[in-house]
């Protein structure tokens, strides 16, 4: 989803447009943390056009978000404001940081949301010895996907 999001900027830069305009971050189902460097971002609605090819199939409607942020900052301070927005307690600790992960009702009925939330510090693989209150060059992304209720 990255690279889609940098292809999706460098076509629009190409075609004279400002790439800016392509980030559809009010759609995005958290707030983003205040002064969020945002370096990328990615916005599909599916079927789209792909609906009219597949007459007599049943497609729901699916809305997939993406976001990356690069920050320079504690892992105490984002992981706490993203597990408050997303509503969790805990995250998972991954190689290079912590997912947060949850699963809940979108803002339109009969759909719901799966929201990944990825903190990475790409300097500390194994990231068990990274100090909480200390700054860290860190990659946040956020991914968000609604879909139709199984």
């Amino acid at each position: 989803l990255d690279a889609a999001a940098l292809t999706n900027d460098e076509n629009a830069r190409l075609a004279g447009k400002n790439p800016e305009a392509l980030r559809r971050l009010e759609d995005l189902p958290i707030e983003l943390h205040e002064g969020a460097d945002v370096r990328a971002a990615y916005h599909r609605v599916l079927p789209g056009a792909l609906a009219d090819s597949l007459s007599g199939a049943r497609l729901g409607p699916m809305r997939i978000q993406y976001v990356r942020m690069e920050e320079r900052a504690t892992i105490k301070r984002m992981a706490g404001y993203y597990r408050r927005v997303a509503r969790v307690r805990d995250g998972r600790p991954i190689d290079d940081g912590l997912w947060i992960d949850t699963y809940r009702p979108a803002t339109a009925a009969g759909l719901r949301c799966s929201l990944d939330v990825f903190i990475r510090l790409p300097e500390h693989r194994g990231g068990r010895d990274v100090d909480p209150d200390a700054e860290h060059n860190m990659v946040i992304e956020v991914l968000s996907i609604e879909a139709r209720e199984p």
